[in-house]
């Protein structure tokens, strides 16, 4: 979403959008139905309905970024923006359930070689068609894009999609014109075939937002570059990132601060790097505090701390590490790869080694996953 359109703006957009989307479709549900029924054209009938589906489409979209739009509340802390995942998964049905109800009817259609009956005004009303799905489609990917809607976004490829079966009448039309042959069938079963596996495709982007995906390189390095820059802070470690909606995200960071700050500075730092990542990435962030010890011996023992760590296979990262002679504590915290199974294996093999240099000592390890790209 551009940084200078605020929420309300787009949601705006996307339902300015759907409204242009639903009127369209009506009407070319009527200009394809008229056509459909004087040519005697199952295909265009057919055509029709499933212009009728895209309204529907639209409609859901609409009262989806409705309902996303409603504030947080006491059972939804996080607000409702997934709803628009939800939406986007419903118009991905859609799109299934026409292209397998234009398989099916498309399969019927292939025993009947008898031609249907076209004009050339009827040829000028479908070439009409298509070009107001092309434009549809361009303006439905357009805004989608821009305001991060998924839904709008599947209905732009969906409406794509409708040009081509247009297109494919007509060309139907033009060969029963010329040659009297009916290719409506075999049309009709490639077109379908088409449209089946973009709508599975269309599954896959709001599934995984509702899942979970990993954050892109790219932006997770950006936000950690600018974390790691920020006055006070000496490192940044455990940064997760989770998605309540396009525009709803929180987050999570530990960051080193020297063990010599006072809680007040430690404050200052907290609070002003929370708002500085909120007005700059609109992350909601929660910052934990890992303390850098400044005494000699203890650097020395995380070091080598470190040292032992990393010699094992699969660690990317050691941080969080703590000795307290007194108390004879010592934990730290490691990174794995996902492609790393035994996890707890690795962490107790881990913990031995440690035990073993340091005997007599309370040893903790935990182990982490990267959960950015």
């Amino acid at each position: 979403m551009p940084a200078n359109m605020d929420e309300r703006e787009r949601d705006r957009a996307i339902m300015r959008t759907s409204y242009v989307g639903v009127a369209a479709n009506v009407a070319l549900v009527v200009i394809k139905a008229v056509v459909g029924l004087a040519a005697g054209s199952i295909a265009i009938v057919l055509d029709a309905v499933n212009n009728l589906t895209d309204a529907a489409s639209s409609v859901i979209t609409i009262l989806g970024t409705h309902f996303a739009a409603r504030p947080a509340d006491s059972q939804h802390p996080f607000g409702h923006g997934r709803i628009e995942y939800l939406s986007a998964l419903v118009v991905a049905g859609i799109v299934v359930g026409a292209g397998a109800s234009a398989l099916l009817e498309s399969v019927r259609k292939l025993g009947d070689a008898e031609p249907a009956s076209y004009s050339a005004g009827m040829l000028v009303a479908l070439a009409f068609t298509v070009a107001v799905k092309v434009a549809i489609s361009v303006y439905y990917r357009r805004v989608g894009r821009a305001t991060r809607s998924d839904a709008l976004i599947a209905s732009g490829v969906d409406a794509g999609f409708d040009a081509v079966v247009s297109l494919g009448t007509i060309l139907s039309a033009v060969a029963a014109m010329t040659a009297g042959v009916s290719l409506d069938g075999i049309l009709g079963v490639v077109i379908s075939v088409v449209i089946l596996k973009a709508g599975v495709d269309l599954f896959k982007t709001p599934l995984d937002s509702l899942l979970g995906t990993r954050v892109s390189r790219t932006f997770a390095d950006e936000l950690r570059g600018d974390i790691g820059s920020f006055p006070g802070v000496a490192g940044v470690y455990d940064l997760t990132l989770h998605s309540y909606g396009p525009n709803q995200t929180f987050g999570s960071v530990n960051i080193g601060v020297t063990d010599t700050m006072t809680a007040h500075q430690i404050g200052d730092i907290t609070h002003d790097l929370q708002r500085f990542v909120r007005t700059k990435y609109g992350v909601k962030l929660n910052v934990g505090i890992h303390a850098i010890n400044s005494d000699p011996d203890i650097v020395r023992a995380e070091e080598r701390i470190d040292e032992l760590c990393r010699g094992y296979l699969g660690v990317r990262e050691v941080h969080g590490i703590y000795v307290d002679p007194r108390d004879r504590d010592l934990s730290v915290d490691v990174l794995v790869d996902f492609d790393i199974t035994n996890a707890e294996t690795l962490r107790k093999e881990i913990a031995d080694r440690l035990a073993r240099e340091w005997p007599g000592y309370d040893v903790q390890v935990d182990v982490d996953r990267d959960y950015l790209d």
